[in-house]
């Protein structure tokens, strides 16, 4: 060989050397790296055919320069790393056989592109992890592995609620050393439900930390014949708004392993991690999905959502979640989408239908979170879906019923009314056909009596709201009619109407309107003897001390001072005092100028 042949040889063996040294670690794409090593070799080697095989890469590639059939030397070196075989190189030669020191330098560059291989499988596996992890920070539970007899094998811890874990590893550790003996055995119980029956097992429970009652729902499934997969999520606001209607929602902790600073150890991590994850995902026994946020296709779903909406993993890779989602609930999805990508809400909850594969129309409570890689671009968006039909449907049930029975209610306050109305007809028909003017005098007022109650119903009737009265307008018209009942449209009596908005309950009203007919019906008959003129005011309102203040009075000629409202012979202010007892309250009369009576009595709740 030439001398300057040699030298370029030896240049380029160097430069070959450098260039894959410089790969591992700049990153270059390993399929460009070893194109660039295959025709570099075949140039220093004068080798016919040069190529390299992948055995266990993830990676594809087989790179080779010329093609020859009847090759006399072959050299086949292993890509090997670490007592791993990675793949091949194999150069092929006819003129001359493989010289030592042509092969040390095979051997040199495959232990560089065996590096360089295991770096970029490496690389990849950890970018693997590393969506693996966001993934796990998404699901809103504290994650418990256990086995059958209670023993903690895996925790994934959740920060977003206190519970009784005590800080440190738990592995190995048993129920009794954290939970009190009732709730160990609650959850022993329901452990073993769940292994007998191979169904989930789902309860709840009340638990006291640092002196604060909280509670939870537990989650059992069952992983294999001794262990189980346990998902706790604290449910407080949820279960003091049960009575009312609840949902809260819980956000879920980053799981961060620190990796290993060896290759080997930190694979052993990744795998660890990356199957953990998968059996978590893949056993929850709500349904998850991934979805790329741009596209919204679907990425991956666990086993619950393939049960409930009945698409396989094939059918939903060419889907998203809008070509199973009822039409109309489209838009408020897509809304609420964009505020969740624009960061105008961390996560949002929406009640919405959907199709499954066979058709059929379900109710779903759905939850989706964000989630975003190192960059800061949220590239996914996890979802959580619980089968609400049950829930909606019963949900119509009741809503059904309340409105027949409000209509059922209204008929009956209008029959009430109606029949009061006929009651107050039959006196005033009465009251026509005696000629006994003290006669006629006690029907009127029975008269005015019912009337009074009768406007109650008439006001319930009308109301959209059939537990209250207004009133304030039930003033007004209970006063308007016993001015025109006593025919005063000629007299010279003034009306001042001071009354505060209030709604009454109806056994309330009913005795606040009774009081008012028999002192105006009283002021009407006996304050202004002789059409004297004079006036009544009506005031009501609130004081300081969470009471009602009824008032009524007149600037007539006054009751006699001696009178004594619990003595008095007068069926109406004895009727009046027994309706203030009624309403827990207090009555008291001042004749000082004409006639005064201040009714006090407590707010009803």
């Amino acid at each position: 060989m030439p001398e300057t042949h040699a030298a370029s040889t030896a240049q380029l063996q160097a430069a070959l050397i450098r260039r894959i040294g410089r790969s591992l670690c700049s990153g270059v794409e390993v399929n460009e790296l070893f194109q660039s090593v295959v025709e570099t070799l075949a140039a220093i080697l004068h080798a016919n055919r040069c190529d390299m095989r992948g055995i266990r890469s993830p990676h594809r590639w087989a790179c080779s320069i010329s093609e020859s059939s009847d090759a006399d030397a072959v050299l086949s070196v292993p890509l090997q790393y670490q007592h791993t075989r990675l793949g091949q190189l194999v150069l092929q030669r006819r003129d001359r056989p493989w010289m030592p020191d042509e092969i040390e330098f095979v051997e040199t560059i495959a232990d560089q592109c065996a590096v360089a291989l295991h770096t970029a499988t490496m690389q990849d596996r950890q970018a693997q992890l590393e969506m693996t992890n966001r993934a796990l920070a998404a699901i809103p539970d504290l994650i418990i592995r256990l086995t059958r007899g209670g023993i903690y094998l895996d925790i994934i811890p959740a920060k977003t609620f206190k519970t009784l874990f005590p800080s440190g590893n738990l592995r190995g550790k048993h129920l009794s050393d954290v939970l009190p003996p009732d709730l160990v055995q609650e959850r022993l119980h329901y452990i073993r439900q769940a292994l007998q029956t191979g169904t989930p097992q789902l309860y709840t429970y009340a638990i006291t930390i640092e002196g604060e009652q909280r509670f939870e729902e537990a989650r059992i499934t069952v992983l294999d014949d001794d262990e189980v997969l346990l998902l706790i999520r604290d449910i407080t606001k949820q279960h003091t708004a049960l009575q009312q209607r609840q949902q809260a929602e819980a956000a879920l902790h980053h799981l961060n392993q620190e990796l290993e600073r060896r290759v080997e150890e930190r694979t052993q991590d990744l795998i660890q991690s990356e199957e953990q994850f998968r059996r978590i995902f893949d056993s929850a026994p709500i349904a998850l999905s991934f979805a790329y946020l741009k596209t919204r296709r679907i990425v991956r779903v666990n086993a619950a959502h393939r049960d409930l909406f009945g698409y396989s993993d094939a059918e939903l890779a060419e889907m998203t979640f809008l070509d199973f989602t009822h039409p109309a609930d489209v838009i408020p999805h897509l809304r609420l989408l964009q505020q969740l990508n624009d960061g105008v809400i961390p996560r949002f909850q929406l009640e919405k239908r959907f199709f499954k594969r066979n058709g059929e129309l379900i109710w779903a409570l759905i939850t989706v979170t964000l989630f975003r890689d190192r960059a800061g671009t949220p590239p996914y968006t996890l979802a959580m879906i619980e089968d609400i039909t049950n829930r909606k449907q019963a949900d119509d049930r009741l809503k059904a019923s309340l409105a027949e029975k409000e209509v059922l209610l209204k008929e009956v306050h209008h029959r009430v009314k109606n029949n009061l109305q006929t009651i107050s007809s039959l006196l005033k028909l009465q009251a026509s056909t005696s000629q006994n003017l003290e006669v006629q005098s006690l029907l009127q007022e029975s008269q005015n009596r019912v009337r009074t109650m009768a406007l109650i119903h008439e006001q319930i009737y009308r109301s959209p709201e059939l537990a209250r009265v207004q009133f304030g307008d039930y003033v007004r018209k209970l006063v308007t009619g016993l001015f025109a009942s006593y025919n005063m449209q000629g007299r010279q009596i003034e009306l001042q109407l001071d009354v505060d908005a209030a709604q009454f309950s109806i056994n309330t009203a009913i005795p606040c309107g009774l009081i008012l007919n028999e002192l105006v019906s009283n002021a009407l008959k006996h304050a202004f003897p002789g059409n004297r003129p004079g006036s009544i005011r009506i005031r009501f309102a609130q004081n300081d001390r969470n009471q009602y203040v009824l008032t009524v009075q007149d600037n007539g000629v006054g009751i006699d001072g001696d009178v004594d409202l619990c003595t008095t012979s007068s069926l109406g202010l004895q009727l009046v005092y027994s309706l203030v007892r009624q309403l827990h309250g207090a009555i008291e009369l001042d004749h000082t100028s004409g006639s005064t009576f201040t009714i006090t009595f407590p707010i009803p709740d």
